[in-house]
């Protein structure tokens, strides 16, 4: 349902560039404009390495990240991007 929810998970979703804009649009559709979140997280292997077409995308779909923190797990090696999104007023 459009617009009816109020928070949207989405881990490890960020492969493909071509890809980018319509995962940003569906994650807009389905939030609610005041007060719907989406949090995602991904590895930094792949955002790192799309750059600025992330935030494009997301600006693109009407949204804007409003937290965003790097998340390191040494034992593993490994580097996350956690960022929260919300609908621009």
């Amino acid at each position: 349902m459009k617009g009816n929810t109020d928070l949207v998970i989405a881990s490890d979703v960020i492969y493909l560039t071509e890809c980018l804009v319509p995962l940003m649009e569906q994650t807009a559709w389905f939030l609610k404009e005041k007060g719907g979140k989406c949090l995602m997280v991904n590895n930094r292997i792949r955002t790192d390495k799309f750059g600025s077409k992330i935030n494009e995308a997301i600006d693109k779909a009407g949204m804007r990240i409003v937290f965003e923190e790097d998340i390191v797990n040494e034992s593993f090696d490994m580097k996350f991007w956690l960022f929260v999104l919300e609908m621009k007023e």
